[in-house]
């Protein structure tokens, strides 16, 4: 089986760019099927078109039923009456005609009347033959016709009789106008019989007309409001579709931007600064911030925002207080009013509000949180949202990529149990000095009777005294100066700038503050000697050390826990001065 989302089609977006967009026959959710938009329109015009044709063809059956009625009382019912009319008038006149007839004595008139009499009784029988054909047998018909019939057989034969009688008698005449009378009545209620039934034919075949119509006019009605409900929804699917495709491709479009300039960003702060002007390019009329935790995570700090008011925003202090981070989810406020909003969001001077807070993390750690308002009820829109969530874990990403690249540069950069450069980066730093022609000292510093320290309290107390050293190292030089662990128990100062004197200063007060950082302290007594040498543009880095480790060596020799200035052979810093930028540098015999 396919995988549908191998599959791409194009989209046209504004200005006519053309862009691939995939899954676009595919549901939004993975692992369900669904037509493509134009397969949707192709299926809807389909079923439309079947269910016009369906209505064009039911619709003459249904008219059809009704009209049944119309076609029996136009084939039987209707010819059967006017057969009924025609007999009835011809058998009238025929009687009339007989009767006259009888009671003529000219010849020749007798001889023309039943000449016509025949002709009146021919058309009479011929009706009333194509009556019985075009016979619907209404109920009680059967009965009135042969009723009819005897009567026509007893008036013929009465009529006969009277025609060969020399003279009528009135008795006779009575009779067979009787008769007469009976055979039109009888004619007139089958003629009755027939009309009621062509009325009731017609106006039950009107009615069901106009109600097989209403049908097919409902049925009509129905068909047209679910094409035009079909269309609207197929239409509104394909519209919602088409956005978030287009969404879609703008959103690649920003990740990708995006991750080609956060690779080119080196320190966070440019991170943030591209990460602002992404906010800005994605929801320009969006109040926001970024917030980011301290290193201990205990504190957090605003590093961007594009408030105009530039004000403090969320006034949330820590990532343990902020919903958002605690979760590890996106939150939405529709409005800071609510019963569950968040606390922060609460008693904003600007009014009432809406938020959403994106957090941001690296390696599952929320560092933190994007925090953006809206108009009350009216938070940023998904797209919005999404869009700040892409840029929240970009800007994850990247920082912990950056953070994890200046750990390691630190790592190898620094010596590991002091903290302090290494011998390495020490060198690479002086070029620098060097290349910009800045003029320095060196110091070179060695703890007295270190082995001996270690010997007797073990490479873990030896390790102690090295860390605490260097602390009180750090934060007793300037801070320009290079401090950095030359290797074992030997550590080198470079102090730019500075006046020889004024780093006998720097140094010296090293040795003292190494004393009084042992004051109560965990790690055995022990001091620390240094050689100093002024730096000489003529001279390398490494033959400046040189001297400053020759003068290091006087140090040793002359007592230690002292500072030794190069080229002053036999001359020492007291340990017990108060040493100064023009102390006395030979000790107290």
């Amino acid at each position: 089986m396919t995988d549908l989302r191998d599959t791409e089609t194009e989209a046209s977006l504004p200005g006519g760019a053309r862009w691939r967009l995939p899954w676009a026959g595919t549901d939004e959710r993975p692992g369900r099927r669904t037509l493509a938009p134009h397969h949707q329109v192709q299926l809807l015009w389909l079923l439309t078109l079947l269910a016009v044709v369906a209505v064009v063809v039911t619709g003459p059956f249904a008219l059809n039923s009704a009209e049944s009625g119309i076609k029996t009382a136009t084939l039987r019912l209707v010819p059967a009456s006017t057969q009924l009319a025609a007999a009835t008038e011809n058998y009238t006149a025929g009687t009339a005609e007989l009767l006259v007839v009888a009671q003529s004595t000219d010849a020749a008139a007798r001889s023309d009347g039943l000449n016509e009499l025949t002709t009146f009784d021919t058309a009479a029988n011929a009706a009333w033959k194509n009556y019985q054909r075009f016979s619907a047998n209404l109920p009680g018909e059967a009965k009135l016709r042969t009723n009819v019939a005897l009567e026509t057989q007893q008036l013929s034969a009465t009529g006969v009789e009277l025609l060969a009688s020399a003279s009528i008698s009135p008795a006779a005449v009575a009779t067979f106008t009787a008769l007469a009378a009976r055979q039109q009545q009888g004619l007139v209620q089958l003629q009755k019989q027939y009309q009621t039934g062509i009325n009731a034919a017609v106006t039950l075949a009107d009615r069901q007309y106009g109600i097989r119509k209403r049908d097919l006019l409902i049925v009509a009605t129905i068909v047209l409001l679910l094409t035009m409900i079909s269309f609207s929804i197929v239409t509104r699917s394909i519209r919602r579709r088409y956005h978030i495709q287009v969404d879609e491709v703008r959103r690649n479009e920003l990740e990708s931007g995006l991750q080609r300039a956060l690779e080119m960003v080196r320190t966070e702060q440019d991170c943030y600064t591209l990460v602002q002007h992404a906010i800005e390019q994605s929801a320009p009329s969006l109040p926001s911030e970024f917030l980011v935790a301290d290193s201990s995570r205990a504190h957090f700090h605003q590093v961007i925002t594009t408030d105009p008011a530039g004000g403090p925003g969320c006034p949330v202090m820590s990532p343990d207080e902020c919903p958002a981070t605690n979760r590890g989810q996106t939150q939405k406020w529709q409005s800071n009013t609510a019963l569950d909003t968040c606390p922060y969001l609460r008693n904003r001077d600007t009014g009432p509000c809406s938020a959403v807070c994106v957090p941001v993390s690296i390696a599952g750690k929320t560092i933190g949180v994007f925090h953006a308002t809206g108009p009350d009820h009216d938070p940023p829109d998904p797209s919005t949202t999404g869009d700040l969530e892409l840029i929240a874990r970009k800007t994850g990403e990247r920082i912990g990529i950056l953070r994890a690249f200046s750990r390691t540069e630190a790592q190898a950069r620094t010596d590991p149990l002091t903290g302090l450069l290494n011998r390495r980066s020490l060198e690479g730093a002086v070029r620098d000095l060097t290349a910009e022609a800045h003029p320095y000292a060196v110091a070179y510093g060695d703890l007295d009777h270190f082995k001996l320290l270690n010997d007797v309290h073990g490479h873990d107390t030896g390790d102690r005294a090295l860390r605490l050293f260097a602390r009180v190292l750090r934060d007793s030089v300037r801070p320009n100066d290079i401090a950095a662990r030359y290797g074992g128990e030997e550590f080198v100062v470079v102090l730019p700038d500075c006046a020889i004197t004024d780093a006998h200063a720097v140094i010296d007060r090293v040795r003292t503050r190494l004393g009084d950082a042992q004051r109560g302290g965990t790690v055995p007594s022990f001091t620390v000697s240094f050689g100093l040498a002024p730096g000489d543009v003529n001279l390398a880095f490494g033959e400046i050390v040189e001297q400053a480790d020759a003068a290091l060596l006087r140090a040793k020799a002359e007592g230690r826990d002292r500072v030794v200035l190069a080229g002053e052979a036999g001359e020492a810093a007291d340990p017990g001065a108060a040493h100064g930028p023009t102390a006395e540098l030979h000790p107290t015999p």
